[in-house]
C-alpha cells in the first residue's frame, strides 16, 4: 500500500511540474515552445496558420537597402548603397544569378521600376518631393541601358509589399507576413533574418528581402498568392 503511494506521487510530480515547462498557451491549443528551425545564419518559427522558410540567398557588393523588380518579376534591381545599383536575375529563386552592378558617385539607398525605367537615387528623410535620379532604360530589364539624370518623384524605401490578400513588412529583424481577414490584416508568420530587413519585395511564392550585408534573401511563402502589386 505505501508502495502504491509513494508511485502515485511520484506520477503527480512529474506531470505537474515535468510536462508543463517545454509548452506555450496560445489560445486555447497548446503549441510545443521548440519550434524554432535554423537554416544558416537565420532562423524562423512557423505560426498558426502559415510558413516561411528560407530559398536561397545571393551576397551584393554594397549594403542592400531597397529593392524594385522587372515586371515580369524575374529581375531583381538592388539599390546596395556604396555599391551603387546592381542587378539580379530571379527567374529561379532557387538559384538567383548576379548580371551587372552599376558604379554610381553617391550612396544609392532607393531603387524604384516605372515602365519600362528604373530609378536609382541617394534619398533622405527630409528630401524634396522631385529630385536628380539616375534614369535607366530596360526595355531590356537584363541589360539596363543608363539614359541620364532626370527630375522626378521618389520615395524611401519599400518596407511593405502586397499580394492579393497579403502583406508582407519588413522590421529591424526580419520580415512579417500579415493576411487579410475581414478589413484588417492578421499576422500569420515571420522570419528572423542574419541583417536588417530593409526592403521587400513579393512574387507568386517568394519574398525577396534587401537584407543589408546579407545582400538578397529570397524566402517561400505558403500562402502566396497568383498576382502581385508594390507599394511603398
Amino acid at each position: 500500500m505505501i508502495e502504491k503511494k509513494y508511485t502515485l506521487a511520484i506520477l503527480l510530480f512529474a506531470l505537474l511540474y515535468g510536462c508543463g515547462s517545454t509548452d506555450i498557451k496560445y489560445g486555447t491549443t497548446m503549441r510545443s515552445s521548440g519550434s524554432f528551425e535554423s537554416y544558416g545564419s537565420s532562423s524562423f518559427r512557423q505560426t498558426n496558420s502559415a510558413k516561411l522558410s528560407y530559398l536561397s540567398s545571393i551576397t551584393t557588393n554594397g549594403n542592400a537597402v531597397d529593392i524594385a523588380l522587372s515586371k515580369d518579376g524575374n529581375v531583381a534591381y538592388i539599390a546596395s548603397g556604396e555599391g551603387g545599383l546592381e542587378v539580379i536575375d530571379i527567374s529561379n529563386p532557387a538559384r538567383p544569378k548576379y548580371i551587372k552592378s552599376y558604379d554610381l558617385e553617391e550612396y544609392i539607398n532607393s531603387v524604384e521600376v516605372k515602365g519600362n525605367r528604373v530609378y536609382a537615387s541617394y534619398v533622405t528623410e527630409n528630401t524634396k518631393p522631385y529630385m536628380h535620379l539616375q534614369a535607366y532604360d530596360i526595355s531590356d530589364p537584363y541589360h539596363p541601358n543608363y539614359i541620364g539624370d532626370i527630375e522626378y518623384r521618389s520615395s524611401v524605401a519599400h518596407y511593405r509589399a502586397f499580394q492579393t490578400n497579403l502583406m508582407t513588412q519588413t522590421n529591424n529583424d526580419g520580415v512579417n507576413l500579415y493576411q487579410k481577414r475581414g478589413d484588417n490584416y492578421q499576422k500569420v508568420a515571420s522570419y528572423v533574418l542574419g541583417d536588417h530587413a530593409y526592403a521587400v519585395a513579393m512574387r507568386g511564392s517568394y519574398i525577396f528581402v534587401a537584407n543589408g550585408r546579407d545582400g538578397l534573401v529570397i524566402l517561400h511563402n505558403s500562402l502566396a498568392g497568383s498576382s502581385g502589386r508594390f507599394i511603398k
